[in-house]
C-alpha cells in the first residue's frame, strides 16, 4: 500500500522534493529515470560550455530591448568592442625568407571549428607551424601554396552580401559586406559565427607569416578587412590563399570600390582573371596593371610580398606617398610604371637592388631629390622616364653603364651641370628627352656617336656654344628640338645629311648667317621652325625641293628676300603640302619677305608673289 502511494501516476515527472528520488531502493528500481536525469545533466553542461561563450558577443540592436536569445539572428554576431582583446602571436614562428612549409605536414584546421570553453573571442590555440628547413628547392614566392594546406577546399562559411555603395541598412542582410561595414560604421561589428571562427584560424596561422602585429577583429585596416573577406563564403577556393589575401588587401587599400573598372575583383573567381592581373602557368600573379583606374592611397606593402611579380603598373591615378624601397627588392621585377600620380619623396638607393629592372617610369609626379648613382647598376634597363618632377643636381655619370637604354626622359626637372660627354656611350639610345632643365655648357661632339638616335629634345636647358657638326652623323634622326638655348654660330650644312629628319626646331637661339642650300635635301621635312634668331640673306630656292614640308616658320629674323617661285609652288599646287608659311611682313623700307603693297595685312596677302600664309610686323 505504501509503495502504491509512493509511485506517481503514469506520465507524471517526480518533483525534486519527492523522497522517491533520493531513495536508494527507488533509484535501483527506476533505471529509466536515472538515464533521463543523466541526459539532462549532460545537455546542461554542453549548453553552458557552448552557448555562454557565444553570448559574450552580444548583438546590440538599438531598435528593441531583446533578451540574450534574440541577440543571435541567423548566426550573426554583434561584436562588443570592449570584450574583444587585442591579439599578438606567442609561439607561432615566422617563415624565414628561405623557409617553406612542408606540404606533407601542414598546420591542420581546428577539427571542431569552434572555440573551446577557455578561449577568448579573438584567439585560437597557438600550435607551432611545421617548417621544413631542408627544402633546397625554394621558390622566390616563399608563401605561395601555403594557404592551400591551411584551409581544405571543403570548408564553407556564410557568404558576404554583395557590396552596394552607400547602403548602410544591415538588418535586412544575411552577412553585411565587410567593406560596407567599415565605410558606414568605421568598424567591423557584425560577423557570422562560422566566419569569425575561420578568421581566428587564419589569423593564428597565416598572419604571423606575413606581419609582425595582426589587427583586432573589429579593425578596418585593409589587412583585417581582407582577412575577414577571405574567411567568408567560398572565397578561398578560387586560387592561392596567400595571394588572394595580398591582392584583396591591396584592392581595399587602393580605394577599390571606387575604381572605374573592377571586373571580378573580390569575387570567388580565380584571381588570375581579375581585371589587370596576369598569371604564369603556375597561377602566380606576374603582372598587375591598373591604368587610369582611379586607384588612390599609398602603394600597399602587400605588393612587396608578391615575390613572383614582374610588372607593376599603376598610372594615371591618385597614388600618394613615397615609392616603397622594398619594391626594388622584388627579385623578378622587370617593369615598374607609376607615372601620372601624386607620389612624393625621392628614389632610394635600394633601386640598385632591382638588377632585373628593364622599364622604370615615374614621370609626372611630385618626386624630388637627386638621381642616385646606384641607378648605374641597372644594366638591363631599356627605358628610364623621370620627367615632369622636381629632381635636382647633376645627371649621374653612372647612367652610361646602362648601355641597353633605348629611351631616356629627364625633361621638366631642375637638373644642373654640364651635358655629360660620356653620354656618347649610350649607343643604343633611340630617344633622348632633356628639355626644360637648368643645365649649362655646350652640346658635346660625342653626341655624334649615338647613331641610333631617332628623337632628341633639348629645348630650354641653357646650352650655349656652337651646334656641333657631328650632328650630321645621326642619320636615323627623325626629330630634333634644340630651341630656347644660347647657341651661336651658323646653321651647319651637315644637317643636309639627315635624310630622315621630319621635324627640326632651332628657334630662339643666337644663330646668325644665312639659310644653307643643303636644307633642300631634307625631302622628309614636315616642320622647319627657325624663328626668332638673327638669320639674314635670302630664302634659297632649294627649299622648294622639300616636297613634304607643311610648316615653314621664318619670322623674327633679318631675312630680306622675295619669295622663290619654287616655294610658292608648294603653296599653290593642287597637291600642295605647305600649309603654314610664316615670315616677316615686307615694309616700305624694303625689309622683310615678299613684295610690299600698302593697305595692311590683307593687301600684303593678296599681292602678287606673296604666297606666305601669314606675316608678322615689327621686325
Amino acid at each position: 500500500m505504501a509503495s502504491n502511494e509512493a509511485n506517481p501516476p503514469e506520465g507524471e515527472i517526480p518533483q525534486a522534493s519527492d523522497p522517491l528520488i533520493h531513495s536508494p531502493v527507488a533509484q535501483a528500481a527506476s533505471p529509466n529515470i536515472l538515464v533521463g536525469i543523466a541526459a539532462i545533466s549532460v545537455t546542461a553542461i554542453v549548453l553552458v560550455a557552448v552557448v555562454v561563450p557565444v553570448l559574450l558577443l552580444t548583438r546590440d540592436d538599438s531598435s528593441s530591448n531583446t533578451s540574450s536569445e534574440s541577440n543571435l539572428q541567423d548566426g550573426l554576431i554583434r561584436i562588443n568592442y570592449s570584450e574583444v582583446p587585442s591579439w599578438t602571436p606567442s609561439s607561432i614562428p615566422s617563415l624565414a625568407p628561405s623557409a617553406r612549409p612542408s606540404s606533407s605536414s601542414p598546420p591542420s584546421l581546428v577539427p571542431s571549428m569552434s572555440p573551446s570553453a577557455n578561449q577568448t573571442n579573438d584567439t585560437l590555440p597557438s600550435d607551432d607551424v611545421f617548417i621544413d628547413d631542408d627544402d633546397s628547392s625554394v621558390l622566390v614566392d616563399d608563401f605561395f601554396g601555403f594557404g592551400d594546406a591551411l584551409v581544405p577546399d571543403e570548408i564553407r562559411t556564410t557568404p558576404m552580401d554583395p557590396y552596394v555603395k552607400a547602403d548602410c541598412d544591415f538588418y535586412d542582410k544575411l552577412q553585411p559586406h565587410v567593406i560596407a561595414q567599415c565605410q558606414c560604421e568605421g568598424a567591423i561589428s557584425i560577423l557570422a559565427e562560422d566566419i569569425l571562427q575561420l578568421y581566428q584560424q587564419l589569423k593564428t596561422y597565416l598572419l604571423p607569416q606575413l606581419y609582425l602585429t595582426p589587427h583586432r577583429v573589429t579593425s578596418c585596416h585593409p589587412q583585417n578587412q581582407a582577412l575577414v573577406w577571405l574567411s567568408s563564403g567560398d572565397t578561398r577556393r578560387g586560387g592561392d590563399l596567400v595571394q588572394r589575401f595580398l591582392l584583396a588587401t591591396a584592392y581595399i587599400a587602393m580605394n577599390g570600390t571606387d575604381w572605374e573598372y573592377q571586373n571580378l575583383w573580390l569575387s570567388d573567381a580565380n584571381e588570375c582573371v581579375w581585371l589587370g592581373l596576369f598569371c604564369n602557368d603556375r597561377y602566380q600573379v606576374e603582372s598587375l596593371a591598373l591604368e587610369r583606374n582611379n586607384a588612390m592611397g599609398t602603394i600597399p606593402t602587400e605588393l612587396q610580398l608578391m615575390r613572383g611579380l614582374q610588372t607593376l603598373s599603376i598610372t594615371g591615378s591618385g597614388m600618394t606617398g613615397e615609392i616603397p624601397a622594398d619594391l626594388f627588392r622584388l627579385p623578378n621585377l622587370k617593369v615598374l610604371c607609376l607615372s601620372s600620380n601624386q607620389l612624393t619623396g625621392s628614389i632610394r638607393t635600394e633601386i640598385g637592388l632591382a638588377t632585373n629592372l628593364e622599364v622604370l617610369k615615374v614621370d609626372s609626379n611630385w618626386l624630388y631629390g637627386s638621381l642616385v648613382s646606384e641607378m648605374g647598376l641597372l644594366t638591363k634597363l631599356r627605358l628610364l622616364s623621370v620627367g615632369f618632377n622636381t629632381f635636382v643636381g647633376f645627371i649621374p655619370g653612372e647612367l652610361v653603364q646602362c648601355t641597353k637604354l633605348t629611351s631616356l626622359t629627364l625633361e621638366n626637372n631642375r637638373f644642373s651641370g654640364t651635358f655629360p660627354t660620356t653620354i656618347g656611350h649610350l649607343t643604343s639610345l633611340v630617344e633622348l628627352f632633356m628639355a626644360d632643365n637648368l643645365m649649362t655648357g655646350s652640346l658635346p661632339t660625342e653626341v655624334g656617336l649615338m647613331t641610333s638616335l631617332s628623337e632628341i629634345r633639348l629645348t630650354n636647358i641653357g646650352m650655349h656654344g656652337r651646334l656641333p657638326t657631328e650632328i650630321g652623323l645621326l642619320t636615323d634622326l627623325w626629330r630634333a628640338d634644340l630651341g630656347g638655348q644660347i647657341l651661336t654660330g651658323t646653321i651647319v650644312t651637315e644637317l643636309g645629311e639627315l635624310s630622315k629628319l621630319a621635324y627640326f626646331t632651332l628657334k630662339q637661339n643666337d644663330i646668325t648667317g644665312t639659310l644653307p642650300t643643303e636644307l633642300g635635301r631634307l625631302t622628309s621635312m614636315a616642320r622647319l621652325d627657325l624663328r626668332e634668331m638673327y638669320l639674314s640673306g635670302t630664302i634659297p630656292s632649294e627649299i622648294g625641293a622639300m616636297t613634304s614640308l607643311e610648316d615653314l616658320i621664318l619670322d623674327f629674323n633679318d631675312i630680306i628676300s622675295t619669295i622663290p617661285s619654287e616655294i610658292c609652288n608648294l603653296r599653290c599646287s593642287c597637291n600642295s603640302s605647305l600649309q603654314n608659311f610664316i615670315v616677316d611682313c615686307p615694309t616700305r623700307q624694303g625689309r622683310g619677305v615678299g613684295n610690299y603693297t600698302p593697305g595692311g595685312i590683307d593687301a600684303l596677302l593678296s599681292a602678287e608673289g606673296n604666297c606666305f600664309s601669314f606675316c608678322r610686323k615689327g621686325n
